[in-house]
């Protein structure tokens, strides 16, 4: 039984550099994943700023052209209308209102002085009849009060 050298020489050989092909294959991956890691790292980071930077325009955006007091509402939700606003008139003779918005008439404004005193007047006169009502109803409280003290 022969051995056959040069055959055996020859496996070992296309062994030895199947084996060196395949470690060559095993860096250039591994060489591949790593370019990949880092082109990954850098694409997260480029998608960062970009988020970023469209959050930063997006805010500036807004800040200078979409503010509270330009928007078509305002006049309905504005915290300070209250102090803003005008009255609806002044006096029966503003000089804002229009003719149609008329408030005295010929006449009118000495009726409204005569029914202001005359709603006075009775105003005063049923003060008086509560207030002599009043002292009546002390004046029966004192005679009680005096009989009811005496009979202890």
């Amino acid at each position: 039984m022969g051995l056959d050298t040069d055959a055996l020489n020859r496996q070992s050989a296309e062994r030895s550099r199947r084996e060196q092909v395949e470690e060559e294959r095993q860096e250039a991956y591994a060489r591949e994943m790593i370019r990949n890691d880092k082109l990954s790292a850098l694409a997260s980071l480029r998608h960062e700023q970009d988020r970023r930077e469209l959050a930063k325009d997006l805010n500036n955006f807004r800040s200078q052209n979409q503010r509270a007091d330009t928007r078509r509402e305002w006049d309905l939700n504005d915290p300070a209308s209250k102090l803003k606003d005008k009255p609806g008139r002044i006096s029966d003779f503003d000089r804002s209102l229009g003719l149609s918005a008329a408030q005295v008439f010929d006449g009118l404004f000495s009726k409204i002085f005569n029914l202001k005193y005359f709603q006075a007047r009775i105003l005063l006169r049923k003060l008086d009849v509560k207030s002599s009502k009043l002292s009546e109803i002390n004046g029966q409280v004192k005679v009680f009060l005096s009989f009811y003290l005496t009979q202890k």
